[in-house]
């Protein structure tokens, strides 16, 4: 089995975080080595389920429970990835 992260490889990340007034938007990316079509589809529908392969992510899942729970659907969490190009979150939550 080979790593899934490779070490010796350098990882950039930008954060960003602006206001409309009415929300808060957050964006955290990376340039790693992004993730697979059907785990993007999973999380942006907030299907959790642990898969055959045994992977779950369980600080994603958290995050976006909290955000469901305190914001409704109001917060969100999305996920935009292409294999090989990076992987940025958004997170929205609502100022008042």
């Amino acid at each position: 089995m080979s790593p899934i992260v490779d070490y010796d490889r350098k990882l950039h990340l930008r954060v960003e975080a602006y206001t409309d007034g009415q929300e808060a938007t957050f964006l955290i990316a990376d340039d790693g080595p992004g993730m697979e079509p059907w785990m993007v589809e999973d999380i942006n529908c907030g299907n959790f389920v642990r898969r055959k392969d045994g992977r779950v992510h369980v600080g994603i899942e958290n995050s976006y429970r909290r955000l469901k729970y305190f914001y409704g659907e109001k917060g969100s969490l999305t996920v935009e990835s292409e294999l090989g190009q990076g992987t940025c979150f958004s997170v929205i939550i609502p100022i008042h």
